[in-house]
């Protein structure tokens, strides 16, 4: 529903809204598509993807309850965590 990139210190915020769809073919994920740690020799991104509780999912335009992913650290391998070779640097 939504795209962005990290600012420089790492902070992101993400906001996609759900006008033409209902709640129940929504499903609550976030994908991660990153470099870090990674050996710049490799093709490709590491990505990796988080679910999140329904509760969270408002439909409308307007977010009633914001999500806190808190701080991830991008140098571990996350579980199913995969290499994504669409895109490129």
């Amino acid at each position: 529903l939504s795209t962005n990139q990290t600012t420089l210190n790492g902070h992101f915020q993400i906001e996609g809204d759900t006008v033409g769809r209902t709640e129940q073919d929504i499903d609550p994920v976030i994908r991660f598509y990153h470099r870090c740690d990674d050996d710049l020799k490799k093709i490709g991104y590491r990505t990796f993807a988080i679910s999140y509780p329904k509760e969270y999912v408002t439909i409308g335009r307007v977010p009633r309850k914001p999500f806190d992913i808190g701080k991830l650290n991008l140098q571990i391998i996350y579980p199913r965590e995969n290499r994504d070779m669409k895109f490129f640097d």
